[in-house]
């Protein structure tokens, strides 16, 4: 997951993102956002690092399957900070299998969990069946996300 940031000056551009988040302007923050370019998790200042309190899971029932065989992923959001909404930036690819999405209801029901010891708010935002077309080794890409959250 990433943000996207448009840098006026140095020195400018995490605090007038700070800002934006801050106030919640959704308009302001839909301009910035719309002009950007790509910062990697690396390039994003220690207090907007989201790395742990927001993220998405990719969790498939099974490891291993034949050719033929159905693997069922969930791909599942979880969060520690306050979110109103998701877009899906980039769909997941899926070379080397046919695939039949479940449908799931637009406003997925929250629970709670705990993963890796914190406690999270989650969603499953996408279920999917899949099943290998051909043998060998075949790669899931990730879905990618864009999900204003309220920084504090």
């Amino acid at each position: 997951m990433g943000l996207a940031c448009a840098p006026q000056s140095e020195g400018s551009l995490f605090k007038k993102l700070n800002n934006i988040l801050r106030r919640g302007d959704a308009e302001a923050e839909r301009l910035f956002f719309d002009k950007a370019k790509h910062l990697t998790k690396n390039e994003l200042p220690q207090q907007l690092n989201l790395e742990d309190k927001v993220f998405v899971r990719t969790i498939p029932d099974k490891q291993r399957v034949q050719q033929g065989e159905q693997v069922t992923i969930l791909y599942k959001l979880y969060w520690s900070v306050g979110i109103a909404s998701y877009d899906v930036v980039k769909a997941p690819t899926y070379e080397g299998f046919w695939t039949e999405d479940f449908e799931l209801p637009k406003q997925p029901p929250v629970t709670p969990e705990e993963y890796q010891g914190k406690r999270y708010q989650t969603a499953t935002i996408k279920k999917t069946a899949l099943f290998a077309t051909q043998s060998g080794k075949l790669k899931v890409e990730p879905i990618q996300l864009r999900c204003p959250v309220q920084v504090p």
